[in-house]
């Protein structure tokens, strides 16, 4: 009989963890698209994409509209960011790259959808291109 309590006991546990608050481990959790944390690996992000391209101007975040954060080992988050053409040359020192205004045009607007990968116990942050959205089309990245 002890076994049995014993065996039911671990089977509730097991379920518990695995469908804490309704999900399953390793499930997406939506993020505040606002919080300080986002916005800043939102910026990172960009600034990355920014070293990666041939573009002459420089991109700025708009706003972020969705982050999922999804525990692996380590943390992925999928973000997807409204970004603007700016005003900035990427030749422009850093320093005044800060004050850069974005196009209000919207053919200069795109959204870029990202993933971030990170191990932070090994300061460890991949930034890779997924998408790029605008003006209803989509390109997707082929590498």
């Amino acid at each position: 009989m002890l076994k049995i309590f014993v065996l039911f006991n671990a089977f509730l546990l097991i379920k518990f963890v695995i469908t804490h608050e309704g999900r399953k481990i390793g499930d997406p959790v939506e993020k505040d698209v606002n919080s300080k944390e986002i916005k800043a690996l939102a910026a990172r992000a960009v600034d990355k994409i920014n070293q990666q391209t041939n573009n002459t101007f420089l991109f700025v975040p708009v706003n972020v509209i969705s982050a999922k954060e999804i525990p692996v080992a380590g943390v992925r988050y999928e973000l997807s960011i409204l970004v603007g053409k700016s005003k900035c040359m990427k030749k422009q020192p850093k320093a005044k790259r800060a004050n850069c205004a974005t196009e209000t045009v919207p053919a200069e607007r795109k959204v870029f959808k990202l993933s971030v990968f990170q191990q932070s116990w090994k300061n460890v942050e991949d930034i890779t291109f997924v998408a790029e959205e605008h003006m209803g089309n989509s390109t997707k990245n082929c590498e």
